[in-house]
């Protein structure tokens, strides 16, 4: 497992890269006009798919917020083989992080303010494990069933870059 929620990697495959984008089109939602809780999705991915460019995320079952934003862009190289970089990351970052460093902080001041720890430390400890916990652990779980379903599909060979 990675200690941190963002992955990089590189599908190699024997694919050009209009048959990748054909693939990625087939398995992608892009109906953005009507995304609502309790929509039914019929394809594995939703987002956009573009000429040599894709951001989707995964459709988690029986809930629409996925763990997992996958940015790819497809490489063609001259002996008519063709990369796929993809950037997996967390969308949930965007808000767990803030919400974290304001709850730390807030606990300073409780501390700074009542002049014993009452156990803000420990509670502080607790908050950072937990969100860590929370947003770490579903977004390998997920990383992982995405990365292999996209390598299924370009028929290629995985590769982790960091």
């Amino acid at each position: 497992m990675y200690l941190w929620p963002i992955k990089h990697c590189r599908i190699d495959t024997s694919l050009s890269r209009e048959r990748i984008m054909e693939r990625m089109d087939q398995h992608t939602d892009q109906d953005y006009k009507s995304i609502y809780w309790g929509k039914r999705f019929y394809k594995r991915f939703f987002g956009r798919v573009g000429e040599a460019a894709f951001k989707v995320r995964p459709v988690v079952p029986y809930w629409n917020i996925s763990p997992v934003e996958i940015k790819g862009n497809v490489d063609e190289q001259a002996s008519g083989r063709s990369s796929v970089e993809c950037r997996l990351s967390c969308p949930y970052l965007r808000v767990v992080v803030p919400l974290v460093l304001l709850a730390v902080v807030l606990f300073l001041i409780n501390y700074i303010m009542s002049g014993s720890n009452g156990g803000a430390m420990h509670v502080m400890g607790l908050i950072v494990v937990g969100a860590y916990a929370l947003v770490n652990i579903p977004f390998q779980i997920q990383a992982a069933r995405d990365l292999r379903d996209l390598k299924g599909y370009f028929e290629g060979k995985l590769r982790h870059l960091r």
